[in-house]
């Protein structure tokens, strides 16, 4: 019950500034390039702080603490106006967790960009544009990943204009050699938004994501191969505008698949659906998200919406109807470069009649720094 108290604290001292309609901007990675940095050298320094609490005891998904930051230098050169190559070193420090790195992984980035009629088309090899930057709803993608995994590693293009927006990539996960005792693993999704408007805006979209797990020269005879696909086809209505209030609905359906039939799970398709009601209002975010889920499964998802669960894996939910309440503010501090992003999320199980919560805070700092050279 403190805890709860301190988040609606936190929330009561947000300052009231408008920073996004979006609550995952503050998590999104973009390399970008600009025509003034031409055959110049660049510097980027990406640094996240989180703290994620989920006061979890139900049967579904264990509660967990997530307290540390990550921090990414990376050195880059943009060869004209089209091509930018990008390397560091991305760290991960958890408090109290393994010193003096939880992880340390190298990154390279080669990205291709260029004006495609009234948009831009941009094209990745490396290290990916990834994590939320993919805007995946929760039943597929899991917002601990930002924490945990955030660093893909494969191929990405991308496309955005006033009306479409497209993201589409293949992550590979895990990479073997011959005899290994494990199989590789990768995941690949496709991502198209269609949108129109301008202070009444009408949004369609339709969200895939592929997990794989197979392998030929591995040694492992346990482990099934694997073919999981989630989908998502949703519409989105909004009115209002940024400056003032903005509200929204939202409706999607979702669906599961084990192309496979692997055996791991009591069924090979299961299905959701996920309705939103929200508004904004000068940077603070209000929602009511309503989830019922039937034997749905998702290997990359957030694990509460999901019928397995990681707490007892010899329970099985066939359905799950939840309730969540979002409160999200995104907003600079003190009008500097640092984001802000606070979060008080409670639900309530519909079937189990149980109401757990989550309270998340990050801060983001990011500079992007050109080094010029005179001809």
């Amino acid at each position: 019950m403190r805890k709860i108290y301190f988040y609606s604290l936190l929330l009561g001292l947000i300052p009231f500034k408008l920073w996004s309609q979006l609550p995952n901007e503050a998590l999104y990675r973009e390399y970008k390039l600009n025509a003034p940095d031409s055959n110049n050298i660049t510097f980027e320094l990406h640094n996240t702080n989180y703290f994620r609490n989920t006061e979890y005891f139900n049967k579904t998904e264990e509660g967990r603490t997530l307290f540390g930051n990550h921090l990414h230098p990376q050195f880059g050169f943009q060869q004209g106006q089209n091509v930018k190559i990008l390397g560091g070193l991305w760290f991960r420090q958890d408090f109290g967790g393994k010193q003096p790195f939880t992880q340390v992984l190298p990154t390279l980035s080669l990205k291709v960009q260029r004006q495609l009629g009234s948009g831009t088309f941009s094209a990745l090899f490396g290290s990916l544009e990834g994590g939320m930057s993919h805007q995946l709803l929760e039943p597929i993608y899991d917002i601990n990943r930002a924490i945990i995994t955030p660093i893909e590693y494969g191929l990405q293009a991308k496309y955005n204009n006033q009306t479409h927006w497209f993201d589409g990539w293949l992550n590979w996960e895990k990479f073997i050699e011959p005899g290994d005792p494990f199989k590789e693993k990768l995941s690949g999704g496709i991502h198209y938004r269609f949108s129109k408007g301008t202070s009444t805006k009408f949004t369609a979209y339709n969200q895939t994501l592929i997990y794989h797990e197979a392998g030929q020269i591995d040694t492992d005879t346990i482990t099934p191969f694997q073919v999981l696909i989630n989908e998502a086809i949703g519409l989105r209505l909004e009115h209002g505008n940024k400056n003032a209030w903005l509200y929204y609905a939202e409706i999607s359906g979702l669906l599961f698949n084990d192309a496979t039939f692997s055996g791991l799970f009591p069924y090979k398709n299961g299905s959701g659906v996920l309705a939103q009601l929200g508004a904004a209002f000068k940077g603070n975010y209000f929602a009511l998200n309503y989830w019922n889920g039937n034997n749905y499964v998702s290997p990359r998802g957030t694990g509460i919406y999901q019928s397995i669960s990681t707490v007892d894996s010899s329970n099985y939910q066939n359905n799950r109807q939840l309730v969540f309440l979002r409160l999200i503010n995104n907003f600079p501090v003190f009008n500097s470069s640092v984001q802000a992003s606070f979060r008080f999320e409670p639900f309530i199980d519909l079937n189990s009649k149980r109401i757990d919560y989550s309270g998340s805070v990050y801060l983001v700092f990011a500079i992007d720094k050109v080094f010029r050279f005179k001809p």
